[in-house]
């Protein structure tokens, strides 16, 4: 938890670089919007290296580096070919679908193992139960966006109602991260003694 502010300042970044983009007017393939693109690369990194670090039986799972990077190496692919004037979905749902998987065996390991653990005290319990249902949630918008808007089956207005939904979901992720947080703060302080 001690690095995590990163991945909060980066999302930030993202939001804020968003909102620049549409009210400068840039356009839509430009500059800003590829960074938005790769982003997908540093979210999915982060989070991905963060589950397999707090898993409590990592030393079994000697495929993960070799999986992470075969997943990595396709999203930057789908990032690469992509040459659209929108969020490049493919790549979006490819890496949060991962995570979710990536969830499943944390909770695999964590209740298969019976560990003693107190998890509404446990920070990384937080921090992944937040990536689970905020990428549970993103994926089929992500996925469904696009394709929704090009068939004529969603106007643009209502797109971009769409999209508020996933930015509220991202917002309530990051209330689990701040509860995680708190967890952190609150096990350091039974940890020091007074």
């Amino acid at each position: 938890m001690r690095h995590f502010y990163w991945y909060s300042i980066v999302g930030g970044a993202m939001v804020l670089l968003t909102w620049a983009n549409k009210l400068l007017a840039f356009p839509a393939n430009g500059v800003l919007m590829q960074i938005r693109n790769y982003s997908i690369l540093f979210h999915f990194g982060f989070l991905s290296f963060f589950i397999f670090s707090v898993l409590p039986n990592n030393k079994k799972f000697k495929f993960s580096l070799p999986l992470l990077l075969g997943i990595f190496c396709l999203t930057l692919f789908y990032c690469a070919k992509y040459k659209g004037k929108t969020l490049n979905s493919a790549s979006y749902s490819l890496a949060n679908l991962s995570l979710v998987f990536f969830c499943i065996i944390y909770y695999h390991q964590l209740f298969k193992n019976n560990l003693k653990l107190s998890l509404l005290e446990e920070p990384s319990f937080w921090v992944i139960t937040g990536i689970f249902l905020c990428m549970s949630i993103v994926i089929p918008i992500h996925a469904l966006q696009q394709y929704l808007k090009n068939q004529n089956y969603v106007k643009v207005e209502n797109s971009k109602t769409i999209l508020s939904i996933a930015y509220f979901i991202y917002g309530m992720f990051h209330l689990f991260l701040i509860k995680a947080y708190l967890c952190s703060i609150s096990t350091e302080k039974v940890k020091i003694p007074v």
